[in-house]
């Protein structure tokens, strides 16, 4: 999934190194999220150049031992 826009854009270096990884549900939270399940998750931006952000997802499906993870496979 790619989320695009044409605003004004960021420094990344300079946003990624004013806030820690583990802080929030943020975009460190969302990679991390992603990575779990084989995928990742890419920003890039500049300033007056907008930004995007790339969500990657392997098509497979999932091990038990990960749907035993995710709280949306408890079934009721």
């Amino acid at each position: 999934m790619d989320v695009c826009d044409d605003g004004v854009g960021f420094d990344l270096a300079h946003v990624a190194g004013r806030f820690p990884s583990d802080r929030g549900f943020g975009l460190a939270a969302a990679r991390a999220r992603l990575r779990e399940y084989g995928g990742d998750l890419a920003v890039d931006g500049a300033p007056g150049r907008g930004a995007r952000i790339r969500a990657t997802v392997p098509a497979r499906t999932p091990s038990a031992a990960l749907l035993a993870k995710s709280p949306a496979a408890v079934v009721r």
